[in-house]
């Protein structure tokens, strides 16, 4: 198994078959990969969010700024991604089946981390006037 392989152990009773799901030179970036509820694989790069499942690649989502960070949250793909022309952070929160973007919105501060508890999304900002 290389390095960008993500493999997929499932079977009835004790037999198990693997199937690959994701096999790509480019891999993931770091927590820019997340297993949808459908079971598809969602990866996110600069140019879009690709999908991937037991019969290889599926449908993309052409989404703007390199991605940094994907969370799922109940029906929805969040994605934390910059543009080229600004150092900011942008959170997108979209609803892939109805193809609409349900929030937007450019964060003044650096993020530290997205949690998705307690049915809520929660965005964990750095206090700017700490050093």
């Amino acid at each position: 198994m290389g390095a960008t392989e993500l493999w997929h152990l499932g079977g009835l009773g004790a037999t198990f078959q693997p199937i690959r799901l994701f096999d790509e030179p480019e891999g993931a970036d770091l927590d820019c990969a997340v297993v949808t509820p459908d079971n598809a694989f969602a990866v996110g790069r600069t140019e879009a969010v690709f999908l991937y499942g037991v019969d290889g690649k599926g449908p993309c989502y052409v989404f703007e700024g390199r991605k940094h960070k994907l969370l799922w949250f109940k029906r929805y793909l969040c994605s934390l991604s910059s543009r080229p022309s600004s150092d900011r952070m942008v959170l997108t929160v979209y609803d892939l089946k109805n193809k609409m973007i349900c929030f937007n919105s450019e964060l003044e501060s650096p993020v530290v981390h997205m949690i998705y508890e307690w049915d809520n999304l929660h965005v964990l900002l750095k206090d700017q006037n700490q050093r």
